[in-house]
């Protein structure tokens, strides 16, 4: 069975973007030794936010959902 991977095109260009930027000041601006394993550390900082951002905007969503059909039965 083949499962269809769902990408956020519009998330993974932002993060393209972001890690080309951040290796870019790395390396050239910066000048500093190992620019590529300081990228994947932010890279993976960023990631880790990210996971979270959308944990905490499911328990948003999922409140104002709860509070709606409470309103709904309420009427």
């Amino acid at each position: 069975m083949k499962q269809k991977i769902d990408i956020d095109w519009k998330k993974f260009i932002g993060f393209a973007f972001v890690i080309g930027l951040i290796y870019f000041i790395t390396s050239f601006v910066l000048h500093l030794v190992h620019p590529l394993l300081i990228t994947v550390g932010i890279l993976l900082l960023l990631l880790v936010g990210d996971h979270y951002a959308q944990v905490a905007d499911q328990k948003l969503a999922e409140k104002r959902r709860k509070k709606e059909e409470e309103k709904n039965r309420e009427e």
